[in-house]
């Protein structure tokens, strides 16, 4: 009869900085054995964060990307009742291991044997939950506690994460930051919130994002234009620019409404004209048609959105 045992692996570096080691957990019920497994996960990961081997970022509200420190995992937002922390919360986290100066130190020193010191720093490993079926050769991983992305898709229109999977980080990142852009009344520069079905003005929407460089744009598709809007796009791709990249970047709910996210990186400085001969921009109100007061400026500068990426788009 096949029996199932789970193992908190501890890696060396961690087992000498925090003083626990892997443990074995072995039941005649598998639940038991994996709830003893989770509960020492959970005190491993307590005093990782308590020694501050281990940082914890969550974002700091539900409409922004911003992140806020975490120094405590008994808030019901990160623990279950029975005290075993709610460890698909906190993968939703950024989560970063650190080191002393001296770890840090021998890892630049000994770069040449090791490559660069973040792989070097990498190569360390990470606390994880194991499961082994005796009557399987083979390990499974039921956690990482590590920020780790998923593959993505070749097809630029495919919604990349399955909608049952747990988020992760990036994934999580990619929302709240959609969110943030979203509610930005002064930055409809970088965004549009596609509100028809109307053709042409999804052409003039692509026509100005097409011709705006250097920043991503994007594009937010509400579901009930989702499958046609997206067929669309593909047919203006074809028809303008058969290299221009749009990609799938996030799916979010806002306000009840679930909006499918695209995104928009230049791939030239070339202008692109309508069918018709007219040529659309963007401005701070979104989408400009070009006319006689338009100036050199309104197509070379960035309407200034945020200090931040103004600075880096000046130095570029």
């Amino acid at each position: 009869m096949s029996s199932i045992t789970y193992t908190v692996e501890i890696p060396p570096i961690h087992y000498l900085l925090l003083g626990l080691e892997t443990a074995i957990f072995k039941h005649q019920e598998p639940q038991a054995a994996k709830n003893e497994a989770l509960s020492y996960l959970s005190k491993v990961l307590r005093d990782a964060v308590e020694k501050e081997i281990i940082e914890i970022w969550d974002f700091d509200n539900e409409v922004s990307a911003d992140l806020k420190k975490i120094t405590n995992l008994e808030s019901s937002i990160y623990a279950e009742e029975n005290g075993i922390l709610n460890f698909e919360r906190i993968l939703e986290c950024k989560i970063k291991y650190t080191f002393n100066s001296y770890i840090i130190k021998n890892a630049v020193f000994n770069r040449h044997r090791h490559g660069s010191p973040s792989q070097k720093i990498a190569s360390y490993g990470f606390f994880a939950l194991i499961e082994n079926q005796s009557d399987k050769p083979s390990r499974s991983t039921v956690i990482k506690i590590k920020n780790e992305e998923r593959e993505s898709s070749g097809n630029p229109f495919v919604r990349k994460r399955n909608e049952n999977m747990n988020l992760n980080y990036f994934e999580k990142l990619k929302i709240q930051e959609a969110k943030q852009l979203y509610f930005d009344q002064n930055n409809n520069y970088q965004k549009e919130i596609l509100n028809t079905n109307s053709f042409l003005a999804l052409e003039r929407i692509f026509l100005s994002f097409q011709n705006t460089f250097i920043i991503t744009k994007y594009l937010f598709v509400p579901e009930h234009f989702h499958k046609n809007a997206t067929a669309v796009i593909d047919l203006l791709v074809q028809t303008y620019s058969p290299e221009n990249e749009y990609e799938f970047h996030t799916a979010v709910e806002i306000e009840g409404v679930k909006f499918y996210v695209y995104k928009h990186d230049p791939v030239s400085c070339a202008l692109t004209f309508s069918k018709t001969g007219k040529l659309y921009i963007r401005d701070q109100n979104g989408v400009k048609e070009v006319d006689e007061n338009t100036t050199f400026s309104d197509l070379t500068d960035m309407p200034a959105i945020d200090q931040k990426l103004q600075n880096i788009i000046e130095i570029i």
